[in-house]
């Protein structure tokens, strides 16, 4: 009996003439019922006080379901609109977090900075007060004197960490560069070393008459420190300072460090006063030693 049902329903669909209005009312009548179908149950699914019935016959709504969300579109709308604020409070987070390492950094640059200054108004102080102390007793070695006690100090100040810093100070005697003073340098290259302008990192710095900071040394590919000129003992950062008045270089500061980024702009501008301090001194012997 089903068979012969659907073969002449089958058989009407297919063999029948239909107008495009009968059509179209077929069409919407299904998309109708299914609309309100799905109109009212959702509606009575997500309102507990939705009565079902007529005016006279109200009955509770026995299909409230408090967990129910409306449609997957509406499920779609909401998740694209929580996914929106989330990328918009990420987007937000990351850039708090690029300021907050930005103001960690200033921080530090700037606590680096007062260290460095208080260290070197306490340094300045003890080199001052030294000077005039050993000047009022007359002190008989007062230049050898304080260019040590002012390379001590020097090496205090600078922004990296100290432990692996050394310091020389070259003085131009004749047409050469010696080592007059040193911290934590071997004898054995402080009283043998010496270099002509041009020759060495130090002879570099007196024929370029200006600060050289040097990082990352190679001593396979660096000619400065190949051969005769290379070191005893190895360090891969160096800087050197002249110390010129008047045109006139009287010797090079030269500070080593055993890391290979072991100095920056900053330690130019740190050590500049001890710099000069060495050209005053050496200039006072230079003076002294014409007298005699």
């Amino acid at each position: 009996m089903v068979a012969p049902g659907i073969s002449e329903i089958l058989s009407y669909l297919t063999e029948g003439e239909f107008s495009k209005k009968e059509i179209i009312g077929y069409i919407g009548g299904v998309f109708l019922v299914l609309y309100m179908g799905k109109y009212f149950g959702d509606s009575w699914r997500a309102n507990e006080l939705q009565e079902i019935g007529t005016a006279v016959t109200n009955f509770r709504n026995p299909f409230y379901d408090p967990n129910f969300e409306k449609g997957p579109f509406r499920l779609q709308v909401k998740y694209n609109e929580l996914l929106t604020q989330f990328n918009v409070q990420r987007s937000l987070l990351q850039k708090a977090k690029e300021q907050n390492n930005e103001y960690v950094d200033l921080l530090q640059r700037t606590e680096s900075k007062l260290r460095v200054q208080l260290r070197h108004h306490d340094n300045a102080n003890r080199i001052i007060d030294s000077l005039i102390y050993l000047t009022k007793i007359n002190h008989g070695d007062i230049v050898n004197r304080m260019l040590k006690d002012t390379l001590e100090e020097c090496i205090t100040v600078l922004h990296r960490d100290l432990s692996d810093k050394s310091i020389s100070l070259f003085e131009v005697v004749g047409e050469k560069l010696k080592i007059r003073e040193y911290v934590r340098i071997g004898a054995e290259s402080a009283y043998k070393r010496s270099f002509a302008k041009g020759e060495g990192f130090a002879g570099y710095v007196w024929e370029k008459g200006e600060p050289v900071i040097k990082n990352n040394i190679d001593y396979e590919e660096d000619e400065m420190f190949k051969g005769a000129n290379k070191p005893n003992h190895e360090f891969y950062s160096i800087m050197g300072l002249p110390l010129v008045v008047d045109g006139q270089t009287y010797g090079i500061l030269c500070l080593q460090s055993e890391s290979k980024e072991g100095f920056s702009e900053e330690d130019l501008k740190a050590v500049q006063f001890y710099a000069n301090i060495c050209t005053y001194l050496l200039l006072c012997d230079k003076i002294e030693v014409m007298r005699v």
